[in-house]
């Protein structure tokens, strides 16, 4: 009998223009189905207040996922912020969403913050930190509140490991290489080897936010930036970040950008004031 493996997706449903984003999880899906596996998607979608604008966004996320074989295997929790504790189920019934938690045999969890009521409901839960050294930032700053799970598996290949420039959060790791699933891309160039090189870029007007030091942390994917993060990353470069950091308090503006921190992946975010 094949598995069941529901995996809770965070904020594909409120970010339709985040090709790339979809596809983070997709992956995921995409070798879960070729291991045999039951998937089914799992994601609190975030009502704003403009019932024209949601009723868009909904609709392209069933359509998108319905395009890449996941029709009838959706759970799209609807939340309103002002009323957090009324749920809407979509995609499938609220009565059929509890049947499928009820006999899934893994919740693959990236959704940090998930309501631990719903964690509850799965028998074995295994949470994959994407955001290596940011998530562990979050996680020691009380930035961010993760229920327990029973399993923790990161990308970041130094994180936990001996000499590390950021905490474990007293956690158990299991290091994970990012999922790629080849089949679904084509070679770019050539006939390709056994190596493959990717590009990635963003650009984010967002912050990392250390109230306790005083400091703030440019999130763009700038070289400086880049230095940072390969702590956590493959690389194994123990490079701080030390540019392009800038006091908190100095000025009204600099007060006013420290609020615009990184939302830790929930449903409402929190950061500590």
């Amino acid at each position: 009998m094949a598995k069941t493996v529901v995996l809770c997706a965070y904020n594909v449903a409120n970010f339709p223009a985040g090709g790339g984003h979809l596809w983070v999880y997709m992956q995921y899906v995409f070798g879960l189905k070729r291991l045999g596996c039951d998937v089914y998607w799992l994601e609190c979608f975030r009502r704003s207040g403009d019932a024209e604008r949601d009723a868009a966004a909904i609709d392209s996320f069933f359509t998108r996922l319905g395009s890449l074989g996941m029709a009838g295997h959706v759970i799209l929790r609807a939340v309103d912020p002002s009323s957090p504790a009324e749920v809407e189920t979509l995609g499938l019934s609220a009565a059929e969403a509890a049947s499928v938690y009820d006999r899934a045999d893994l919740l693959l969890n990236f959704h940090y913050a998930i309501e631990p009521e719903l964690l509850a409901r799965f028998r074995r839960t295994a949470m994959v930190d994407i955001d290596p050294g940011l998530f562990q930032f979050w996680l020691s700053r009380g930035q961010l509140q993760v229920p327990r799970h029973d399993l923790y598996f990161t990308t970041g290949e130094t994180v936990g490991e001996p000499g590390a420039l950021f905490p474990d959060c007293g956690l158990s790791w299991v290091h994970i290489p990012p999922a790629v699933c080849t089949e679904q891309w084509s070679r770019a160039n050539g006939d390709g080897g056994e190596a493959m090189t990717t590009v990635s870029a963003w650009s984010s007007g967002d912050w990392i936010v250390d109230r306790a030091a005083g400091i703030r942390f440019d999130n763009s994917n700038t070289p400086t930036a880049a230095r940072w993060r390969t702590t956590a990353g493959a690389s194994g470069t123990r490079a701080t970040w030390r540019a392009r950091r800038k006091p908190i308090a100095s000025t009204s503006a600099a007060r006013a950008a420290s609020s615009r921190a990184p939302s830790p992946r929930a449903c409402t975010s929190r950061t500590l004031g």
